[in-house]
């Protein structure tokens, strides 16, 4: 934008967070209850037309973009209601934000945007994969389960939920606090 202001197409952030392209134009009147959600969350939905230009055809088009704010707001919210391509896109991004202050903190040459973007992509996807391999397993375990299996292995309860919640459940990843 020539203010300076950084905004996301309403499309691509459709299609990114892994519904229909026209998804965002529909939301007030396919989903008034998200809609009323996200604006209690700061959501102001308000959309601005740009031209941009297209690098694969000649001349501009328009767009309808959203603040970057909104697309933030956006995605937190989809990933709170397990949003996979949500919960993605935020674990890619925090690889980003983490690599970036390690090469600030230590000094180290910076990594070079087409780099971040193929490592992205690939923390993207590997992200997406891994949901789907866990996706998979538990419905593996769930058609092995018999009548009575989490009386006697109730440890294959967080295993079908994927959910932890104490250190009776999973000691290893709870560590010992000195007093």
């Amino acid at each position: 934008m020539p203010s300076g202001e950084h905004r996301v197409g309403s499309t691509g952030a459709s299609l990114l967070l892994g519904y229909s392209k026209e998804y965002f134009s529909r939301l007030a009147f396919k989903a008034p209850k998200q809609l009323k959600a996200l604006q209690g969350e700061g959501f102001q939905g308000c959309l601005v037309e740009t031209l941009t230009e297209r690098d694969d055809r000649r001349g501009a088009s328009k767009i309808k973009t959203l603040s970057k704010t909104d697309f933030k707001v956006w995605v937190e919210y989809e990933a709170t209601k397990g949003n996979k391509h949500a919960l993605a896109l935020m674990a890619a991004s925090f690889s980003e934000v983490l690599d970036d202050r390690f090469v600030a903190a230590f000094g180290h040459t910076p990594i070079a945007d087409k780099d971040k973007l193929e490592k992205f992509d690939v923390d993207y996807g590997a992200y997406l994969e891994r949901e789907e391999l866990y996706r998979e397993l538990r419905e593996e375990l769930e058609a092995l389960e018999l009548p009575g299996d989490k009386l006697y292995y109730p440890f294959l309860e967080p295993l079908a939920t994927g959910h932890y919640s104490s250190y009776a459940e999973d000691p290893d990843c709870y560590q010992a606090q000195s007093i």
